[in-house]
């Protein structure tokens, strides 16, 4: 299954782990999903390395401990879906990929983007787009870029642009961690916006007559970003 259907049952996994190790620090960390979703794609099984964590096939063993996680991760149709217990847990989780990706801390990164906001020189904005290579590809996407640009000052605004199919999900986490805007189609990408810094704001674009709410919403702001 893809990356937005992995996250809802990883996330209160890594919640878990973080109550467990708090009270068993020696604790290894491991776990199998057992009759729910599949950890088969190549971005949520790199997460779970990031996460110190080994992923199993089949039941836990009986010395093992067990746990049922269907509450975290399930949310309701009018709240949305959750992911963590706390944001706290998404901020440990956003700094390990981070420090793995070799980026600075979201306190560093916060106090970074206030020092400039305080210099004579204006913030440059950046505006990271991600455009899909199939379905729900952003069919005006060179006459909104064209319109921003001349809509902006000189220099307040720098346009990036990726696709992340095929992008390792170290490449997904720095893309992310360096927008100001995290610009993108609803779809499995945008689990990214666990990723990006304190304040960041992430637009995400849903089809005509189509909006499954707080579907990520509730994720980007455990993560801190405006959405």
């Amino acid at each position: 299954t893809n990356p937005a259907h992995s996250l809802p049952a990883l996330a209160p996994c890594w919640s878990w782990f973080l109550a467990i190790s708090r009270q068993r620090p020696l604790m290894q960390c491991g776990f199998a999903l057992v009759g729910g979703v599949e950890i088969e794609n190549r971005w949520a099984v790199s997460l779970v390395r990031a996460m110190g964590c080994a992923l199993r096939r089949g039941a836990p063993r009986p010395c093992e401990a067990q746990v049922h996680l269907t509450g975290l991760g399930s949310g309701t149709h009018e709240r949305g879906v959750d992911y963590f217990a706390s944001p706290h847990d998404a901020l440990l989780l956003k700094e390990r990929l981070w420090a793995a990706a070799g980026g600075e801390t979201a306190a560093e990164a916060l106090a970074q983007d206030k020092a400039q906001l305080l210099r004579d020189d204006p913030l440059t904005l950046r505006v990271k787009i991600v455009q899909r290579q199939r379905s729900r590809a952003l069919a005006n996407l060179t006459e909104a870029l064209q319109a921003l640009l001349f809509s902006a000052s000189a220099g307040d605004v720098a346009l990036s642009l990726a696709r992340f199919e095929g992008l390792a999900l170290a490449q997904q986490v720095e893309y992310a961690r360096d927008a100001h805007l995290l610009l993108l189609a609803h779809g499995a990408a945008v689990v990214n916006a666990l990723f990006v810094r304190p304040c960041a704001a992430v637009c995400e674009l849903f089809p005509r007559r189509y909006f499954p709410r707080g579907f990520f919403q509730l994720l980007a702001l455990d993560a801190g970003a405006l959405a």
